[in-house]
């Protein structure tokens, strides 16, 4: 269950990181085309948000607490 957890949040920061940077390739350099460094720095920041969050026990937080309280 946590393993599902980090992987879901490791992927939308992920794709939400390499989303923004499409985007701003696309306003200011007027293409949709962004260079892979942006995929490397999207995995990068993903994996530094995911070294924090385990460093910090966040994930262990969503299992302790009760599901109506997730919830709401």
């Amino acid at each position: 269950m946590l393993a599902v957890f980090v992987a879901i949040e490791f992927l939308a920061i992920a794709a939400s990181a390499y989303l923004a940077s499409l985007i701003y390739y696309r306003i200011f350099f007027d293409s949709w085309f962004a260079p892979l460094q942006y995929v490397t720095a999207a995995l990068y920041i993903a994996t530094l948000n995911l070294i924090i969050s385990i460093s910090f026990r966040n994930h262990l937080a969503i299992l302790r607490q009760p599901r109506h309280v997730f919830l709401w």
